[in-house]
C-alpha cells in the first residue's frame, strides 16, 4: 500500500513538497484554507480548513491516518509538531519548536546549552519596553518575538525614543502572540555569515548543506548573494556542528531540516543568529541539490513517512561539488524598474532567474526579503570563477531603476488601466461563452 502524506498548507511553499511526494508514489492530502494553488490541484484529496485549527487538523488526521505529516511554513511547523505528538507519527516535539521558534525562547536555550548568547529580553506593552529598553547595551535590535524571516527587525545605534517606540508598535503588530524581543546587536567582522541545512534523522545529521551569505551593503539586515560550497576550513566546520548539534539536543529535535544562520564575532564566539524550523527560503534545498548532488528535500519527504531508503543509501556517498551562487537583486532608493542589466562578463551560466518585480513596477528601498526586485541562480565552471565573483554579483548583475516622476506615475496608470480592461473582457467573454453553451 502507498504511503500517505499529510501537507499543511497549500501555497508556493509546499509545491515541491508535494512534487517530491508524488513523484515518490505518495498518496498526498493537503489542509489549505483556500480552493486555488498547485499544491491543491496535484493534491490526491484536500480539505478546505483553517490550518492554525490544530484540533480540526488533528481530527483530519485521524481520519486520513497519514503516514507523516508535513509543512514548509513557519505558522504552521508547530502544528505539525502537535499533529506528529498526537496521533503518534514520526516529529519533533511541540516544545522543541515552540522554543526554537520564538526569538526569547531562544536566547534562553543558546545560554542553557552554554553557547554564546547577546543580552537579551522581552517585552509585552509600552511601558515595560520605555522602562526596559535602556537596559540593553548599545547597538541593539527591536524584532518580532514570533515572526518569519526579518520582518520589523529594526537595528539601532543610538537611543531614539520616538523611533524606538515606533519600531516596538511595528513588531508587536508583526508578532504573532504581539511579544518584542529587545537583544544587543552582535557586530560582525564583515558582511558574510555562515549558513547551513542540516538535516537531522533521530541521532544522525546530514551536513551537506554548508554555504555562506553576503548581505545587502545598504541593509545587513538583509541576505543578498549566497555561495555554494562555503569553502570554509575544516576546523571551523568541526567547531560549528559541535555547537549546532549541542543546541539541538538541548532543544529536544530530532527530525527534519532545519536552517542555521551563524557568524564569528570580532572576539572569536561562534554565534548562531536563529534557527528555521524549515527549509531555508531562497531556493537553499536547490541549490544544496545543484551543488552537492543531495536531495534534502526527497530526505524530508521520504524520511517523513518512515521510508528512509534515500537516507540509508547516501551513507559512504560520494558527493559532487558543483560551484553555485545565486544572487538576490535589491534597491537601494525609490523608483521605476526599468529591467535588470547582466554583463556579458558574467563568469558563469545563468541556470534559474526569477523575476519578482516586472518591467514599470515601483520599488521602494528594500527592508525585507521580499522587496527583492529579481533572483539568478548562477553555476561556474570553475572555482576560480566561482571566488572571483561570490562576492561581487553587484558589479555583473544589477537592477536598471529610474526616480519616480510624474510621468512615470502617469505610464503606470495607463497600464494598470489597460491590464484591468483586458482582465475584464477575459472575463467577461468567458462568462459569454458559458452561457452560450448552456443556451
Amino acid at each position: 500500500m502507498a504511503k500517505k502524506l499529510l501537507v499543511i498548507g497549500g501555497r508556493k511553499q509546499q509545491l515541491q513538497l508535494v512534487v517530491v511526494a508524488k513523484r515518490e508514489g505518495y498518496c498526498v492530502v493537503v489542509c489549505h484554507d483556500h480552493k486555488s494553488g498547485l499544491p491543491i490541484k496535484m493534491a490526491d484529496r484536500y480539505y478546505l480548513v483553517n490550518c492554525l485549527d490544530r484540533e480540526k487538523i488533528v481530527e483530519i488526521a485521524r481520519t486520513e491516518k497519514p503516514d507523516g505529516v508535513i509543512s514548509n511554513v513557519d505558522q504552521f511547523m508547530p502544528i505539525v509538531a502537535y499533529v506528529a505528538e498526537k496521533i503518534g507519527l514520526i516529529g519533533n516535539p511541540l516544545s522543541a519548536i515552540e522554543a526554537v521558534q520564538s526569538k526569547a525562547k531562544f536566547r534562553d536555550m543558546q545560554m542553557a546549552a552554554g553557547l554564546y548568547t547577546p543580552k537579551h529580553l522581552v517585552v509585552g506593552d509600552e511601558a515595560e519596553f520605555h522602562d526596559k529598553v535602556k537596559t540593553i547595551p548599545l547597538p541593539l535590535i527591536i524584532k518580532p518575538v514570533l515572526s518569519a524571516g526579518s520582518q520589523g527587525v529594526t537595528r539601532f545605534d543610538e537611543y531614539d525614543p520616538a523611533a524606538m517606540l515606533d519600531a516596538f508598535r511595528r513588531c508587536a503588530m508583526l508578532s504573532r502572540n504581539g511579544q518584542v524581543a529587545i537583544e544587543q546587536f552582535v557586530e560582525m567582522t564583515s558582511l558574510v555569515n555562515i549558513q547551513c541545512e542540516v538535516f537531522v534523522a533521530g541521532d544522525e545529521f546530514l551536513w551537506d548543506g554548508f554555504f555562506t551569505t553576503r548581505r545587502c551593503g545598504f541593509n545587513s539586515l538583509l541576505p543578498m548573494t549566497h555561495s555554494y560550497p562555503s569553502e570554509l576550513q575544516e576546523e571551523i566546520i568541526a567547531r560549528i556542528k559541535n555547537d549546532i548539534v549541542r543546541l539541538f539536543k538541548c532543544a529536544g529535535i530530532v527530525h527534519g531540516e532545519f536552517n542555521v544562520e551563524s557568524y564569528f564575532t570580532k572576539e572569536g564566539d561562534y554565534f548562531i543568529i536563529e534557527v528555521n524550523t524549515r527549509q531555508g527560503g531562497n531556493d537553499i534545498p536547490d541549490c544544496v541539490y545543484t551543488s552537492s548532488g543531495i536531495d534534502y528535500t526527497r530526505l524530508l519527504v521520504t524520511t517523513c513517512v518512515g521510508d528512509n531508503q534515500y537516507l540509508r543509501s547516501l551513507s559512504g556517498c560520494n558527493r559532487i561539488t558543483r560551484y553555485v551562487v545565486r544572487h538576490k537583486i535589491f534597491c537601494a532608493h525609490p523608483g521605476t524598474v526599468l529591467g535588470i542589466e547582466m554583463s556579458s562578463a558574467l563568469p558563469g551560466r545563468i541556470i534559474r532567474k526569477e523575476i519578482m518585480v516586472g518591467k514599470w513596477g515601483e520599488v521602494r528601498p528594500a527592508q525585507v526579503n521580499t522587496d527583492g526586485i529579481a533572483a539568478v541562480v548562477v553555476e561556474c565552471e570553475t572555482r576560480e570563477d566561482f571566488l572571483k565573483i561570490r562576492y561581487d554579483m553587484e558589479s555583473y548583475v544589477h537592477p536598471v531603476v529610474v526616480p519616480r516622476t510624474i510621468w512615470h506615475r502617469v505610464l503606470f496608470g495607463i497600464r494598470r488601466l489597460l491590464n484591468k480592461k483586458r482582465i475584464l473582457k477575459i472575463c467577461f467573454e468567458g462568462k459569454r461563452k458559458t452561457l452560450s453553451q448552456v443556451t
